[in-house]
């Protein structure tokens, strides 16, 4: 049924692993599904489990090209406190090279107008995942005017 309402599907966010005890191997599950049914998945990864999450999609032979991965650390999550950008650049290209550069990257983690420009011109980043912002539409407004 929710290929008949969405194109996009989060997956993996700390949030659920924290707090449902989500594995990465129940993440790669919901992926494989989601592409199953026409989804794009949204694969939300963090460190230091990095290398673990990503294994467990080539483990069920997930075409990782058909994905998008968020660094989505679990320090900046809701904290209004990003984590530094240079720093978020650095984990972007560690999955870049473990997804050998097949699928965007985004960053997610108190994205705001006052700094979601300052993670896409970083040059592993292709975008960011909006969190809080996005339920506020001047707030969500504000930051796709900063990132025109």
């Amino acid at each position: 049924m929710l290929c008949e309402l969405v194109s996009y599907c989060i997956v993996g966010h700390s949030e659920r692993r924290r707090d449902f005890k989500e594995t990465s191997e129940v993440v790669a599950q919901k992926t494989r599904l989601l592409l199953e049914n026409s989804i794009i998945p949204i694969v939300c990864l963090d460190l230091p489990y990095l290398d673990e999450q990503i294994k467990a999609l080539f483990n069920l032979d997930i075409d990782v090209s058909r994905c998008f991965f968020v660094y989505e650390p679990i320090s900046a999550i809701g904290t209004g406190k990003p984590v530094d950008p240079v720093d978020a650049n650095h984990v972007a290209s560690q999955i870049a090279f473990l997804t050998d550069n097949s699928a965007p990257i985004l960053y997610g983690g108190s994205i705001s107008q006052d700094n979601a420009s300052s993670f896409v011109t970083q040059s592993k980043i292709d975008g960011v995942l909006v969190g809080t912002d996005s339920l506020e539409p001047t707030l969500f407004a504000g930051i796709i005017n900063s990132l025109s």
